[in-house]
């Protein structure tokens, strides 16, 4: 059998489209051929580069940068891989891919990076933490962890309700700290779900980590849960505290402004304890290549 190719640049078409949230957008994208067998293989915390323009025209050059893009969800069926992408409308990238209609194609660039490891032990437990753009992975992983018979729990931060609006649904559940609430996405994999918000406006007041640990102070068994968290760097700092202070395994989905996504541009470095040596600097990683996915425990968050 042919041997397929891990990334590339590709060609997939605009499937679906839906809110999610102020300011924010759903998409689907679907590959086939030899992108759809690329794609079936691709993981929770790997991205794609969008191409926001028109390539075929060579007068259109704005912008001329891809716009890198974490991934929300996979479906494979017969010849055919669906991927799913959130993303915030905020520069002329975003907004032209809102612009977008179903049926349109759009140049991709990945799968890229490294995504997160499913433990092998079914015993371990999972607690999943996004913030605002950093929740997608955490969708997808959900997912994974799901097919894996991991049991799991997410939390979803956002600074109101109005983030994640289109994403609310009811929950009957009676604990108290997941009541009210929860995002959908979640639900897909049979997963609770807590949503904290900055202002109060739906579900937990405060923090995604003041959550964490108000639920686990709530639910000791999860207290030596592992963690997996994406959004933003304070908070991915803070988790990280936690896990240490804990002695829990904690694994980061880190962001970055990043101009290639694949090495070259030297854009997205993070200090990195690996090969350390004291008095001599950081070691530096890069979030497009080595990552995004980190043991938080090596990152140097100072």
């Amino acid at each position: 059998m042919p041997k397929v190719k891990k990334k590339g640049q590709f060609t997939g078409k605009v499937a679906k489209r839906s809110r999610f949230g102020e300011s924010h957008e759903a998409m689907t994208i679907e590959f086939e051929g030899e992108a759809a067998a690329s794609f079936s293989q691709c993981k929770a915390g790997q991205f794609i580069q969008l191409a926001c323009r028109n390539l075929d025209d060579k007068k259109d050059f704005t912008p001329l940068l891809r716009r890198p893009i974490s991934l929300a969800g996979k479906r494979v069926y017969n010849d055919k891989t669906e991927i799913d992408i959130i993303f915030r409308i905020i520069g002329p990238g975003t907004k032209r891919l809102s612009k977008l209609v179903v049926g349109e194609s759009i140049d991709v660039l990945g799968p890229l990076g490294n995504g997160f490891t499913v433990p092998k032990d079914t015993n371990r437990k999972a607690i999943l933490i996004g913030g605002g753009i950093g929740l997608p992975p955490m969708f997808f992983l959900a997912d994974m962890l799901e097919e894996a018979g991991i049991e799991k729990i997410g939390i979803g931060a956002a600074r109101s309700a109005g983030m994640i609006e289109d994403a609310i649904v009811s929950n009957p559940e009676e604990d108290a700290l997941i009541a009210g609430n929860r995002l959908a996405h979640f639900v897909r994999s049979n997963t609770n779900s807590i949503i904290a918000t900055d202002d109060g406006s739906c579900g937990f007041h405060g923090n995604a980590i003041e959550a964490l640990k108000l639920y686990i102070a709530n639910n000791p068994e999860w207290k030596d849960a592992d963690i997996y968290c994406c959004g933003p760097e304070i908070m991915l700092k803070f988790a990280a505290k936690h896990a240490e202070e804990n002695g829990t395994n904690c694994y980061v989905c880190m962001e970055a402004y990043m101009s290639c996504g694949i090495g070259l541009c030297q854009s997205c470095a993070v200090a990195s304890k690996t090969s350390y040596v004291p008095g001599s600097g950081p070691h530096y990683k890069l979030v497009c290549v080595h990552g995004p996915v980190f043991d938080a425990g090596d990152i140097i968050w100072e």
